[in-house]
């Protein structure tokens, strides 16, 4: 077959069904450009150019298409074309890169691409939404894109992962699966707004996240994670975050960039200090910080003026700031298992507090400004070194519920009775003989009210 001298722009992928040809020329005409095959293709020689052909033109039967070996620096165009073939083999090629196009090839299963020079996948890949084995084995791949994640169909990802920076390398030593799951969290996140990394085995917090602007709820509780980065404040969306339970010994200044921060959990870490800046979130309602290594609170801890609770439990705090006060709003306070020797009078200023516990610390006295907590429910003082109670106390005229327990008491004032609604005391018998206000206090139809 000789076709020379014509200005066909390509050959004709029929050429490869002439099962029978001994001899194939063409010479192009000047002037015209052959793109297809391509360049690389008509450099080996006619019988790669019948192979190619060939190959191209089964694939529109079978569907299946094996391109190993062919020199090829890019994938030719009239196999993008092809976009219902279901398995794509272009291994050992001198490809660096796919182009956007291979997002149109909607019907692949398999896609194998091994040893060639990628160093990048484009975003485009999560239209395959078939696909589910991905085979990049000997490439320059650094980054794994969070558009994988939205290949639900996936099973497997193989690919090198001495130089992968992203995701993190604790993820990609956990296998395919781990990963996939993942990009496959980051991928619905920039859906959905919420980000699920919870019980990942992280020791890093991904900066992929970082990128994700319209996140509100971000959780990366149950993992085991020493810092976050700095960029951490640009996600600045977010309304909720679950850091809990992860190994922080330290929080970025830029956490004061969180301005939407309402909910913010760092439950079991080994916080020692708390940034300045804490106090520029002010959207704040709700802060939890148990079972962390707290000595001190920022002063700025008074800016968060809508805040609501704050579990502070099982830390080594001394004493609360005197910034208090401004918390106004603040319903509940957690400051049990602590250090703490005296309480900042300001307390007093807490006027919205319905539950006070302050068990197991080394209180020797209650400011009197405590008989201003006219809405207090509960009030917890178990296990601390007071000796008596100031008067004001029988103001709490809502009071419920009070503990002073293992306490060196030598008596309770007799305000004490003042407090109609109160549905339990627990006190040691062997500190006082008698509860003021209580007629029949050793009464034994009083059990259930008078407990110790």
């Amino acid at each position: 077959l000789d076709i020379s001298g014509n200005r066909m722009h390509s050959l004709p992928c029929e050429i490869g069904a002439l099962s029978r040809i001994a001899h194939f020329s063409f010479v192009q005409a000047p002037s015209v450009e052959l793109i297809s095959p391509p360049e690389a293709i008509i450099g080996r020689g006619m019988e790669a150019i019948i192979d190619f052909l060939a190959s191209i033109f089964f694939a529109q039967r079978t569907m299946r298409l094996d391109l190993t070996a062919m020199g090829l620096e890019q994938i030719p165009p009239e196999v993008l074309l092809l976009t219902a073939l279901k398995r794509l083999v272009l291994d050992r090629n001198n490809l660096d890169a796919l182009p956007p196009e291979i997002g149109d090839m909607t019907g692949l299963q398999e896609l194998s691409v091994t040893d060639n020079e990628l160093q990048i996948l484009p975003p485009e890949m999560r239209n395959l939404n078939n696909l589910t084995e991905l085979n990049l084995q000997g490439n320059l791949i650094t980054a794994v894109p969070v558009a994988i994640g939205s290949l639900s169909a996936l099973t497997l990802l193989s690919l090198d992962t001495d130089n992968v920076t992203s995701p993190p390398k604790e993820i990609v030593a956990a296998g395919t699966s781990v990963m996939v799951d993942f990009l496959r969290r980051l991928s619905e996140s920039q859906v959905t707004g919420i980000l699920d990394l919870s019980n990942l085995s992280l020791w890093s917090f991904p900066e992929e996240a970082t990128g994700l602007k319209n996140l509100v709820e971000m959780s990366i509780a149950d993992n085991q994670i020493v810092h976050l980065p700095a960029s951490i404040g640009m996600l600045f969306s977010l309304s909720s975050m679950y850091a809990d339970h992860n190994q922080l010994a330290a929080l970025p200044p830029t956490v004061g960039e969180l301005h939407s921060l309402q909910l913010l959990a760092l439950d079991y870490n080994q916080l020692s200090t708390l940034p300045n800046q804490f106090g520029d979130m002010t959207s704040l309602h709700t802060v939890t910080l148990s079972n962390n290594l707290l000595k001190v609170l920022p002063s700025s801890i008074g800016n968060l003026q809508n805040m609501r609770l704050i579990d502070l439990t099982n830390n080594d705090l001394r004493s609360l700031p005197q910034t208090l006060g401004f918390l106004n709003l603040l319903v509940e306070l957690k400051a049990g298992r602590n250090q703490l020797a005296t309480l900042p009078t300001t307390v007093g200023d807490c006027t919205s507090l319905q539950t006070l516990l302050l068990s197991e610390n080394s209180l020797a006295v209650l400011p009197v400004e405590i008989g201003r907590l006219t809405r207090l429910k509960h009030l917890d003082l178990h296990a601390n070194r007071l000796s008596t109670l100031p008067a004001s106390i029988g103001t709490l005229t809502l009071l419920q519920d009070l503990n002073v327990s293992l306490n060196p008491l030598t008596g309770l004032p007799t305000e004490l009775g003042n407090i109609q609604k109160l549905k339990s005391l627990i006190v040691d018998a062997s500190a006082v003989a008698a509860v003021p206000g209580t007629a029949n206090a050793e009464d034994d139809d009083d059990e259930e009210d008078l407990k110790g």
